[in-house]
Parts: C-alpha cells; sequence; structure tokens
C-alpha cells in the first residue's frame, strides 16, 4: 500500500491525494450498484401530528409549519435519523415561518403575525403580535426587519417589527381577491391573487404603495417566486407559468408548463424550479431557458404536496403526512406509466407472455398487449357477472374471482375475442384464485378455501373445502399445502394433498389483517394491513414460528418478494420496497409513491405493476441503478477499499484506473475517480 501511494505521489500532485484520503475520512460508506433506483433517492420522513405546510431549514435544524399543531423544531443533522427537538402549539393554524436572527416568524392563519425568541429553542419567548381583524394570515418574508404579509382579507401587509415588541403597520396594499403568495425583489412586491393572477407592486414607500402592473394566469394563481426578471407562479390545474417581468407594467407571459397535478407552491434554485404539485408531488424542471422548461425530475408522495424548501441537495416537501426528505443531486423523472385508467376499480393483475389481464371491479376482466411495456394497447374486456377480484391465467384459460358469482372461466386464447368455458358460484366471496395442475383453488372470503376441479373447464366441480375461521382473502399452493391469509386469523396452512380432505397442518395469528401471502423457500411474507409485513419460517409447517416484522407507513395490502426485496402494496404509501434478506432485520430500501392507493401488485422481472383501484394500474421501472465506477472492488459499497484499489490500479497503469477511457493516466483520471467518489452511487 505504501509503495503504491509513493509512486502515485510521483504522478500527481500530493494535494490531490490529500483531497482523496480527505473525502474518505468525511465520507460514510455509500451503497453501489445493486439497489434499486427507484426510492434510492427518498430520504426520510418527518411525521408530524397535523398536517404540513412549509419548512424552513436553519443549519442543521428544521423548522415545520405544522398547521393547526403548531410548529415543531426538529435536529436534522442526520436525515436518515432525524430527532425531534420541539413541538411548540399556538393559538391559530401556522400556515407559514422564517426564522431571522433567532426570531422566528409565523403566519398564523387569524391570529396573524407572531413572533418568537428561539435563542433558547427548548422555551420559546412570545415577543409580538400583528393581525388584522377578519383576515387570515398565508404567508410572509422578512426583509430587513421589515415583514410582508399576504393572506385572504389582508393583501398586502408591511409591518415594521424592528421592536417585535411593539410591530407597526407601514403600509398595506388590497388586492381584489385573495392574496395567496408573495416574493419581494428590491422595492417590488410580486403577490399572487388566488383569482387575480400576478400583481406587481411598488413598495419603494411603504405608506403609499402603488400597482405598476399585472397579468392574469391561466387558472387559479398560487405560488410566486422571482429571479431577475423572471416570475415563476405555481398556477394550479395549469402548473407552471413563466412571466417576463422586465417590465414591471406590462408582464408577458413566457411560457407554461402543464404540471401532472395541481401546481401549489414553486421556488427556484439556479436554474432549475422545484415545484410543489399537489397529486403530482415534485416536479422538477431545467428553467435555463424559461420559455422552455423540461422536465428532469419527478417524485410522488402520498399525499398533495403543498409546500417545498430546497437546502442543498436536499429538498423539503410538505404534504398531509408531514415533510419528505428528497435527495435532488441527481433528479429522476418517475418511470411510471399509466397502463390503464379503468373508470371504476383495478383490483388485480398478471401477465403472460406479451397480454396482461386485469381484473376490473365493475367491467370484468380487461385485456392488453403489453409487447410494449410503456405503451400497452387495450385489446378486449370480457364483462363478468358480478365484482371481479383475483385472476390468474393457465393455457390461455383466465379464471377470475368474481366474488358473489364465484369463478369464472373464460377463454382467452383469442385476446381480441375472450369466450365463456364455464363457472363455479361459490358459497362465499371469492376474492382471490390459484390454479396448480388442473385444480383452481379459491379465497372464499367468509366461506374459506374451496377446492374445484377445472379439469373440464365447461363443467367444473367442487372436490372439498375448508372453512375457515376468518376472512380468506388469498392464497398460495405450494408443494401440496395452501397457505390462505385469513384476515384476523393470521396465515392458516393447510395439507391439500387429498383435495376432497383438507387438513390444518398450523397457523400464526398476526398482530393485525393478513390480507396477502406469498411463499419463497421456507419462508412466508404476509401483508397484514395496519402492521406492516410478518415474515414467518414455515420450515415446520405445524409450527410456523416468527422471524421478523417491519411496519410499513400505511397499509400492506398484497407483497411480492423478489430476489431478497419485498415489494408492498401499501395504499396510499404506494409500493415499499423492503430488504429481506436478513428476514429477522428487514429494512427499508425506499418507497415508490404510486398515482393512487395501491392495493395490489405484480412484480414481472424488472418491472413493478401498481393496481391503484380507482387510478387504474401504473407501471414502474424497478431496475437496478447503473454501474458505479466508484465501487471498484465490486463490494457494494464505496469506502477506503476502493480508494486502495485505485491507488494501485493507478501505479500500475491498470485499465481499471482509466476512468475517462483515453489509455493515459493522469490527474484527469484522479478527478473523475474523486468526483465519483464524493457524489456517491446513483
Amino acid at each position: 500500500m505504501l509503495k503504491s501511494i509513493l509512486l502515485f505521489l510521483e504522478s500527481v500532485h500530493s494535494f490531490t491525494l490529500c483531497m482523496i484520503l480527505g473525502a474518505v475520512l468525511i465520507a460514510p460508506d455509500g451503497l453501489a450498484d445493486g439497489w434499486l433506483c427507484q426510492g434510492r433517492d427518498y430520504l426520510a420522513l418527518i411525521n408530524t401530528p397535523g398536517h404540513a405546510q412549509h419548512v424552513e431549514i436553519v443549519g442543521s435544524t428544521a423548522f415545520v409549519a405544522d398547521g393547526s399543531s403548531g410548529w415543531l423544531v426538529i435536529d436534522i443533522s442526520d436525515p436518515t435519523n432525524m430527532n425531534l427537538i420541539g413541538s411548540f402549539n399556538t393559538t391559530g393554524s401556522v400556515q407559514y415561518l422564517t426564522v431571522v436572527d433567532n426570531i422566528l416568524y409565523l403566519a398564523a392563519s387569524e391570529e396573524g403575525l407572531k413572533m418568537f425568541d428561539i435563542q433558547d429553542i427548548s422555551a420559546p419567548q412570545l415577543l409580538g403580535s400583528y393581525s388584522v381583524d377578519g383576515a387570515v394570515c398565508k404567508e410572509l418574508e422578512v426583509v430587513e426587519s421589515i415583514v410582508y404579509l399576504i393572506g385572504d382579507g389582508m393583501g398586502l401587509q408591511i409591518v415594521d417589527a424592528s421592536d417585535p415588541e411593539s410591530p407597526v403597520l407601514l403600509g398595506s396594499h388590497i388586492t381584489l381577491g385573495k392574496a395567496v403568495s408573495l416574493s419581494i425583489v428590491g422595492n417590488t412586491a410580486y403577490v399572487t391573487d388566488f383569482f387575480n393572477g400576478l400583481q406587481i407592486i411598488d413598495i419603494s414607500n411603504p405608506a403609499e404603495t402603488m400597482l405598476l402592473g399585472s397579468i392574469e394566469t391561466q387558472a387559479r394563481a398560487q405560488g410566486v417566486e422571482v429571479k431577475g426578471s423572471v416570475a415563476y407562479v405555481a398556477g394550479h390545474h395549469a402548473g407552471l407559468e413563466i412571466f417576463d417581468v422586465s417590465d414591471s407594467e406590462f408582464p408577458e407571459l413566457m411560457s407554461v408548463y402543464d404540471t401532472p397535478g395541481v401546481a401549489i407552491q414553486v421556488t427556484v434554485v439556479n436554474s432549475t424550479a422545484f415545484v410543489a404539485d399537489g397529486s403530482g408531488g415534485l416536479q422538477i424542471l431545467n428553467v435555463e431557458e424559461p420559455s422552455n422548461p423540461i422536465l428532469i425530475g419527478s417524485y410522488r408522495t402520498p399525499e398533495d404536496s403543498v409546500g417545498i424548501t430546497i437546502d442543498g441537495d436536499i429538498a423539503y416537501l410538505t404534504d398531509g403526512g408531514g415533510v419528505h426528505l428528497i435527495d435532488i443531486n441527481d433528479p429522476k423523472i418517475s418511470q411510471e406509466i399509466n397502463l390503464t385508467s379503468t373508470r371504476a376499480r383495478a383490483e388485480a393483475m398478471t401477465i403472460v407472455g406479451d397480454m396482461a389481464y386485469i381484473t376490473d371491479h365493475f367491467k370484468g376482466l380487461r385485456i392488453y398487449d403489453v409487447s410494449n411495456r410503456a405503451e400497452p394497447i387495450w385489446v378486449s374486456t370480457y364483462d363478468t357477472p358480478y365484482w371481479a377480484f383475483g385472476v390468474t391465467v393457465v393455457d390461455s384459460i383466465a379464471y377470475v374471482a368474481d366474488y358473489g358469482s364465484g369463478i369464472q372461466i373464460i377463454d382467452v386464447s383469442d385476446g381480441s375475442a375472450p369466450m365463456f368455458l364455464g363457472a363455479y358460484d361459490t358459497p362465499g366471496g371469492a376474492i382471490d384464485v390459484v390454479v396448480v395442475d388442473s385444480i383452481a383453488y379459491v379465497a372464499d372470503e367468509f366461506s374459506g378455501l374451496q377446492i374445484i376441479d377445472i379439469s373440464d373447464p365447461v363443467f367444473p366441480v367442487l372436490l372439498g373445502s375448508y372453512d375457515t375461521a376468518g376472512s380468506a382473502d388469498a392464497v398460495e399452493v405450494i408443494e401440496s399445502i395452501a397457505f390462505v391469509a385469513d384476515g384476523s386469523e393470521g396465515i392458516l396452512l393447510i395439507d391439500v394433498k387429498n383435495p376432497t380432505n383438507p387438513q390444518l397442518m398450523g397457523s400464526y395469528n398476526t398482530p393485525y389483517w393478513a390480507g396477502g401471502v406469498v411463499v419463497v423457500g421456507p419462508i412466508a411474507y404476509i401483508a397484514d394491513h395496519n402492521s406492516g409485513i410478518q415474515i414467518v419460517d414455515i420450515s415446520d409447517p405445524f409450527s410456523p414460528e416468527f422471524l421478523g416484522s417491519y411496519d410499513t407507513p400505511g397499509t400492506a395490502t398484497a407483497i411480492s418478494v423478489i430476489d431478497s426485496i419485498a415489494y408492498v402494496a401499501d395504499l396510499d404509501y404506494g409500493i415499499q420496497c423492503i430488504d429481506v434478506s436478513d428476514p429477522t432485520n428487514p429494512t427499508l430500501v425506499g418507497p415508490i409513491f404510486t398515482d393512487g392507493w395501491s392495493r395490489n401488485l405484480f412484480v414481472d422481472g424488472p418491472i413493478a405493476y401498481s393496481v391503484n383501484g380507482l387510478a387504474g394500474v401504473q407501471y414502474i421501472d424497478l431496475g437496478d441503478c447503473p454501474p458505479c465506477i466508484a465501487d471498484l472492488n465490486e463490494d457494494g459499497t464505496i469506502n477506503f477499499f476502493d480508494v486502495s484499489a485505485f491507488l494501485n490500479a493507478f501505479a500500475k497503469e491498470d485499465p481499471l484506473a482509466d476512468l475517462t477511457g483515453n489509455g493515459t493516466f493522469n490527474f484527469f483520471d484522479v478527478s473523475e475517480f474523486l468526483a465519483a467518489f464524493s457524489n456517491g452511487c446513483p
């Protein structure tokens, strides 16, 4: 090692080595290739008790405006392990806040402006307040002890807070509708009015403010940020609207980018606009050319995104569930493609070859050509008699669990013309079905497990049944054992070697409601609704034993396990990706927030299909990250050992160290390695 370092020093300046060694000393080990890129940028969730509206970052501390729950102070020095410093309730719903020189300024709805001394953050002291009768304070900005307030019924209020104990009104400007957001640039206030677009106001003399100009937005105006001579307006259903305001009297529309959700707030850093887009989550746009904004990244959140704050490489996105921390160093566009909006309720799906079969609660079975996964084509629909839930397809025959009408058996050999073959009306509500050999196993809700001979699909015949004590919601059959997710009774292991006389072997009662189950080797993975996933050792089917669990943030309704990653349909929290390589200690890889409530899912190689009920089905790319050039020893992490590998390879002029690929070994290779090491892996 020492010889390699000496050789290296002969080739490059010693300060470069110091930079590399410095980087490795201060940088923690980082994950390299082999982990899901989807969700990798999601860092953490600050789960707040109220409805998070806005967050302000001061050093390693986050201040959160949490609506009716007041405001929170959180230590974010380690974004993956944050700690609550304090939670403070106050009269009025806190909509917005900012911190200047150890004073916290709150926009507290009907209570107006409140100012707190936070030198001792554990014991904040109220300094003073200012309000307007009948008005609702929504947002504020502080410039050199002058506080600019806006809100419903107050327009723009300009308050001298140099003595925070005795704030003094300097002037005001009443907008025609509801003032929503503002951006102060020099002597000009840019105010968005919900119904009247962008208002440009001269505030050089606060006592005599004057409207300079205005421009209507295409939809209701929400947040605003002004950079230079360009105003960026979150335009509700119109998306991001960009205006040239170089001439304050005659602002002009430059462009509109129609975001997928409802644009509520926007912030601009350098040439990148970050839009809190309601149901569209976070939309990230390159606005280097304001006349031509380009989408460069997007991230879904479980609830409507309402606020956005950027601090370095981290975006703090607020929604009803709290504050989401997202690494935006390398923005990615969510690989989510709407497979189908069924106009009813998608329940389940399977793919055989290039055909996707989707059960649509009220419309039966829908068939799509997915030979091009990114551009599915509807082929046909077969309307079943009742409510279509589960589906499986074997040898060109689709078996649909159709609740009140049992199982429907459909010939799909010609996908464009599905044809009824037969049916068996089970006594309960058929929810799930699997087929093994010539037998269909039906999870029949409160009638338990039904076992049906389908060797003649035109005339299916009941072989046997097992009436479970709970609600049979899902079934999996492995080696003559039926694993039934039985709601409040957990999972049941039923011997079906003799299908005419199924016998209970063992059971495991989960904490909540077993709604889905998948078996991999000697382990059963259970989607247990409000208790997340439960992992059970079934090597002895007569005595299943608990191995581990992971409490997902939502409601776990279905689960699939591929290559030691559990994909969990978690309703309003989308798909949760959990590393179960150590089943006794499952850990979160990352969430994938979907376009609706993820009720079910189907994983097909590197693609996950999230079945989102009323929002249809979404295609999600689960591919591994691209190769990480800093992970030279290919052990899955980047750390000191990769530095050592690079130094040795460089000294030997090994092609491994020729990171520029030009056949020479020089400072540029060192620089490339240093950049890759510092940035971590994608």
